[in-house]
């Protein structure tokens, strides 16, 4: 007949036994894992074929996503044309206001897609305004 293993024992036993765990696990791990064989080096690239190269003074002037086609003159012009651009507030993007005033001498504060004497706010930023009546596009800065 066995004798039964005391109790003040099997904390020991425990304790023994998750050591040799510990430590026998990670060594039969890296026995049977072994080093894997040395991977084939990556191939070489084949050689790139470049066109004609373009020219370091026209390289300068272009537009780096390849737009052709020169800024409007009455975008970038500041006219006596176009609404008085008096300042920006609000918060940015969706509560900015343009402060404009108007022939009376007062200030009206537009929201974009608001009109003013026939011009309508279709862009604004925290320091200028773009209107357009028609085809003309006029924008504003705050100085």
């Amino acid at each position: 007949m066995k004798r039964p293993v005391p109790a003040d024992r099997t904390p020991g036993l425990i304790v023994g036994a998750a050591a040799f765990a510990a430590l026998a696990v990670p060594l039969w791990l890296l026995r049977v894992g072994g080093t894997p064989p040395p991977a084939a080096p990556p191939p070489r690239p084949a050689p790139m074929l470049v066109a004609d190269a373009v020219p370091l003074d026209r390289l300068a002037t272009r537009h780096p996503f390849g737009n052709t086609r020169p800024p409007a003159a009455e975008a970038t012009a500041q006219t006596d044309d176009g609404p008085d651009l008096a300042g920006i507030v609000g918060r940015f993007p969706r509560a900015g206001r343009a402060m404009v005033r108007i022939g009376s001498g007062r200030t009206r504060t537009l929201k974009v897609g608001d009109r003013v004497d026939g011009w309508r706010l279709i862009a604004l930023t925290p320091s200028r305004a773009t209107f357009r009546r028609g085809d003309r596009r006029v924008v504003r800065t705050v100085e």
